[in-house]
């Protein structure tokens, strides 16, 4: 059988090096979510907007503990330099231009929804790679890529909601 690319003479090392660069990516990215979900449950969300916060901020914590395990049974842990990066991306992502000086810009919320939502996106993809890989195959990741597809699904219906409450007022001065 020919040797895939990448692979060592035996296979297993590289194939578990490479599955560990990908779950730390991926790891790195979900803290850097649960960092934007803090940031936006700080930003006066209230009823059903703060329960959608507090379920993704739940799944995202869940990620991040169901992916270190899979390190550890791999024989790594966190990667603490991608994390650090992660955190310093989404702190450095707060300081964006808003059109505004010394307040929150609407549109914020609208950019931090979109975010998310491509985080939670990206979270059902590593779940269902790994799925389809037969990495783990317990139901654990199954069930972790249907909680995050369902919340990305009903972060988009907010982010619309808001994009048509936050653009929509200035629809009328684009020509047509």
């Amino acid at each position: 059988m020919p040797q895939r690319a990448g692979s060592t003479s035996d296979g297993v090392a590289d194939d578990r090096r490479v599955l560990r660069i990908y779950l730390g990516d991926h790891l790195a990215m979900m803290r850097a979510g649960a960092a934007l979900v803090g940031r936006m449950r700080g930003g006066g969300h209230h009823g059903a907007a703060a329960a959608l916060l507090e379920r993704a901020a739940a799944e995202l914590d869940a990620g991040q503990e169901a992916a270190t395990v899979l390190l550890r049974q791999l024989g790594a842990g966190p990667p603490l330099a991608k994390l650090a990066a992660a955190t310093l991306g989404e702190r450095l992502g707060r300081m964006k231009l808003n059109g505004r000086i010394a307040s929150r810009s609407p549109l914020s919320d609208v950019l931090e929804l979109e975010g998310l939502g491509l985080v939670l996106l990206g979270s059902a993809a590593l779940w269902r790679a790994l799925e389809r890989a037969e990495v783990a195959s317990d139901g654990l990741v199954r069930d972790h890529a249907e909680r995050c597809e369902a919340l990305a699904a009903e972060v988009e219906e907010a982010r619309l909601a808001r994009a048509t409450d936050v653009l929509g007022t200035t629809a009328g001065s684009v020509p047509r």
